[in-house]
């Protein structure tokens, strides 16, 4: 699917099918929301795209196995929007352009990569955030951990059952 003003998973209970989904601008489950999705890849695109888990929302997501996003839960493009209808694809910045937020008693459990270059995740939930196997890992600009934050996260992909992202860095 393709979302051109973000996302949001309010108070709901959402299965997302098997594919790729294309979101323009903030990707937000908040108010207890329950997300899950098997085979799953969440393209953020934009200059301001955020990831934010909140309020109490739980989010459990596996990766494609096989394909194009293949390990790929969250993977996170630069992309200004007018340049790029145009044919024109900017240079990714050289900086953090957006901060992505797991907060207020919200979970993350996912089996795959959160690939998030050009974003800095704040975590700062009180509940654990973590794999539900032993596949997971977050690359971002920066990563900060406040409050009582609560994050376990294991990195064997053959044991989870889809590829590491390359270069590997098990």
């Amino acid at each position: 699917g393709i979302y051109c003003k973000g996302l949001m998973i309010d108070g709901i209970s959402v299965t997302f099918d098997p594919g790729i989904y294309h979101i323009w601008g903030d990707f937000h489950f908040t108010n207890n929301a329950q997300a899950s999705g098997d085979g799953v890849t969440f393209i953020l695109k934009g200059t301001n795209n955020r990831l934010l888990i909140e309020n109490g929302a739980e989010v459990n997501l596996r990766a494609p196995s096989t394909g194009q996003t293949a390990g790929l839960v969250f993977w996170q493009k630069y992309l200004d929007f007018i340049p790029y209808i145009f044919g024109r694809i900017p240079d990714s910045p050289d900086r953090v352009i957006a901060t992505s937020e797991i907060a207020s008693g919200a979970g993350l459990n996912i089996i795959g990569t959160a690939y998030l270059p050009d974003h800095e995740i704040m975590i700062s939930s009180e509940n654990r955030v973590s794999s539900k196997s032993p596949a997971t890992s977050f690359i971002a600009r920066q990563i900060h951990f406040t409050e009582k934050a609560n994050m376990v996260v294991r990195v064997d992909h053959e044991e989870g059952g889809v590829p590491p992202i390359q270069p590997r860095s098990d």
